[in-house]
């Protein structure tokens, strides 16, 4: 469920359910007085740059179509309405209201006062405002981020690794060229089985964005992915996606860890490490499976860090080896990896 906030340029806000397009709006706050006529009003270009309000309190009712249409585009940056009917009826409609909004990359904000809005509105004058529409839960930000096609990068490589782009950062490129192989980068949406038929010697799951729970496609991708038992590495958001797809959870950490100077411990040798780190969430050590055994640890709130799978060569870290920013610390972890090739 999307929801929205709106915010005037006296500091009062507004919050409610989100409708059209998720995104940020800008505006100068207007308000229409009209009991019809908003496809009308929403395709006048007069309206061009404003927030519209609508004071009847039922909009959408009638539906939208292009034979009320003013112009060929939605003008208003975005819309306040008190409540939007979902299932419109008129034997002229074609989509819903909402849809329409989604269409054009136009969002709103319904659900509430628009009686108190209007108010403030004819006491203090139009002014500016800010509307924000957004997920509810978990967005997908991954496919925001992820490439759309295959591409390969030193194709004379001595050994092919298939490296999959869930946000992936140049520096992980760079280090595994650095060590001579064939880098093979496919898009976040990927299937097991496409990976698998190019034979490569290793899987690398790249860092990326966000809440890994909200990729279930890849869930599935990597599961079929610890199958095959190829040789694999996880950074950051790779070695949430690597827990999840063995039964483990995530949770979301109070603040993050976000910096260059976050100290870890590996467990086996007791050596500290300072490391790269950018992340919200992390790995349940409560609930993680039985199959992996704790590699690094955070020295700061004892957050799992890092994770190698009992039978199969897979390693996993939160933080990030290839570093930039940061210390270098860690870059021997791509070594460990290609040993295992």
């Amino acid at each position: 469920m999307k929801k929205a906030i709106l915010i005037l340029n006296d500091n009062v806000v507004f919050r409610g359910k989100g409708i059209g397009a998720i995104g940020s709006y800008w505006g100068e706050l207007v308000f229409n007085t009209g009991m019809t006529g908003y496809m009308e009003a929403l395709t006048d270009p007069s309206y061009a740059g404003q927030i519209l309000t609508f004071t009847y309190p039922l909009i959408g009712n009638y539906g939208t179509t292009s034979k009320w249409s003013e112009s060929k585009k939605i003008h208003p940056v975005s819309i306040v309405v008190s409540e939007l009917c979902e299932k419109p009826v008129h034997r002229e409609n074609t989509v819903p209201l909402d849809t329409l909004l989604k269409t054009h990359h136009v969002g709103g904000i319904s659900g509430i006062d628009t009686r108190a809005l209007v108010k403030i509105i004819r006491q203090k004058g139009t002014m500016p405002a800010v509307l924000a529409v957004y997920e509810n839960d978990y967005p997908d930000l991954i496919k925001q981020v992820t490439r759309k096609n295959i591409q390969i990068i030193n194709p004379d490589g001595k050994k092919t690794v298939a490296l999959i782009d869930y946000g992936l950062k140049n520096s992980v490129v760079e280090e595994l060229i650095k060590r001579e192989l064939k880098v093979i980068i496919f898009p976040a949406t990927v299937c097991a089985e496409e990976i698998i038929n190019y034979q490569p010697n290793g899987i690398i799951l790249s860092n990326g964005p966000g809440d890994p729970r909200a990729s279930p496609y890849i869930h599935k991708a990597v599961k079929k992915m610890l199958e095959a038992s190829i040789p694999m590495l996880g950074i950051c958001l790779g070695h949430q996606f690597l827990a999840l797809a063995t039964g483990g959870k995530i949770y979301k950490l109070k603040f993050g860890h976000r910096g260059v100077n976050h100290p870890v411990i590996d467990l086996k040798t007791k050596k500290a490490y300072l490391t790269s780190q950018n992340h919200t969430y992390a790995v349940s050590e409560e609930n993680l499976s039985k199959e992996w055994r704790i590699l690094f640890k955070n020295l700061n709130d004892q957050t799992v860090e890092g994770l190698a799978h009992k039978k199969k060569t897979i390693l996993s870290v939160q933080f990030h080896p290839e570093a930039n920013p940061g210390p270098r610390d860690t870059s021997f972890l791509f070594d460990r990896f290609v040993s295992l090739l």
